[in-house]
């Protein structure tokens, strides 16, 4: 499953990144878990059929930190509502690569497809993507997304922007975020 150093510390790793898998293999109604110790941490959930809004839920904390309405089609991520076009805007870089960037707090991030973890999340003056800031793993069992200890500042953008991409892949009722 991904990194061989996921969740051990060493010296050349002095901070494991945080694993969580999502319980039945995708991002659409599901329990995510911290994967060192099993436990739920995150709740995404929809809110019928047909589906016109999803959310992430964190258990932790007991509150709502992204709500996507499909209508609209928008995000509301802890407070401030957006369109999705505005929240993850699609790029394309040098030599026909594509990303999808993310404006944070700290700075702008390129979510890319990437061989070996399927995508991964860099800064975006990391075109090499040597130091990911996040990035799945994905295998025919379960969907993981791994948090390096760079990107736990940025919690809350990393898993409602793995989200809304892995929902965007799975078209749930044919419509599209970004329209």
């Amino acid at each position: 499953m991904g990194s061989s150093l996921c969740g051990i510390t060493t010296l050349t790793n002095p901070t494991p990144p945080l694993v969580f898998t999502f319980s039945n293999g995708n991002v659409y109604d599901t329990i995510v878990n911290l994967a060192s110790t099993g436990i739920p941490a995150y709740i995404i959930a929809h809110n019928g059929y047909p589906c016109s809004a999803v959310q992430l839920f964190d258990l932790q904390m007991q509150s709502v930190i992204a709500y996507l309405e499909k209508k609209t089609p928008s995000i509301t991520l802890r407070g401030k509502k957006m369109k999705c076009r505005d929240f993850l805007k699609k790029l394309d870089l040098q030599n026909g690569i594509k990303a999808t960037a993310m404006d944070t707090p700290l700075g702008r991030l390129h979510w890319r497809e990437h061989e070996r973890y399927g995508v991964a999340l860099c800064w975006e003056n990391d075109l090499s993507m040597s130091f990911p800031v996040a990035y799945g793993q994905p295998s025919a069992e379960e969907l993981g997304l791994v948090i390096t200890s760079s990107g736990t500042l940025l919690m809350d953008y990393i898993l409602a922007s793995f989200v809304v991409l892995h929902l965007e892949r799975l078209r749930i009722d044919g419509g599209s975020i970004w329209e």
